[in-house]
């Protein structure tokens, strides 16, 4: 990196996480974060690279999420979304021997995968999913494009706002953690991550049909 484009540090990295977060209620623009670990010799100075895209950010608004008992094969979207947050990680592991000079260098690690999802609901909180079961989740980013995640596990409702004073909307959310196999029609079953334009983050290679 460089912050004058004449000093600096650069040098191979590999990315430990991807987070995304869409703000609906706050009407925000779409944003992520990507996190990098060194994976070797790191040089001083600067490797300028000239940016020539023209970022088109989207907009939260009108996105939406969508899920899925695993296997059931029937969408129903869940309403009055306020956030959605999720992050993609992979437990990259760090290593130092004879071959390396004393640098750190890092191989691929298991991925995993979290979301968060926060709404408002009714004060009885009846027909949410159930805490402890798999879903397909469908996080949108506009209209028609989505992430994809086959499966994610409810761990916990949590963030639960009852204001009895104020009478505000009641509010919670859901924590949901990646799980790449799920039984289905009681046959084991690898899911997929997909990103909006249908490329499988998890896994690279798709499992075979055999």
């Amino acid at each position: 990196g460089s912050v004058d484009g004449a000093t600096g540090v650069y040098g191979p990295a590999i990315v430990d996480s991807v987070e995304v977060a869409i703000d609906i209620e706050g009407g925000g623009i779409i944003s992520h974060t990507v996190n990098f670990s060194g994976d070797g010799a790191a040089t001083l100075g600067a490797a300028v690279a000239t940016d020539v895209i023209v970022p088109e950010p989207e907009s939260a608004i009108g996105c939406k999420l969508q899920y899925d008992v695993a296997g059931a094969g029937s969408w129903t979207e869940l309403t009055d979304v306020r956030t959605i947050t999720f992050t993609l990680m992979a437990d990259n592991q760090a290593y130092v021997s004879s071959a390396t000079a004393g640098w750190s260098k890092r191989v691929t690690g298991n991925f995993d995968a979290e979301l968060t999802v926060s709404f408002y609901t009714d004060a009885d909180m009846s027909g949410l999913p159930t805490v402890g079961d798999a879903y397909g989740i469908k996080a949108f980013i506009n209209a028609t494009e989505f992430w994809l995640f086959s499966w994610m596990r409810i761990n916990e409702l949590a963030d639960i706002e009852v204001d009895r004073e104020t009478g505000a909307v009641v509010g919670a959310s859901f924590n949901m953690a990646f799980s790449g196999i799920e039984t289905i029609s009681a046959t084991p079953t690898v899911g997929v991550v997909e990103d909006p334009d249908s490329t499988e983050v998890w896994p690279e290679i798709a499992p075979s049909s055999s």
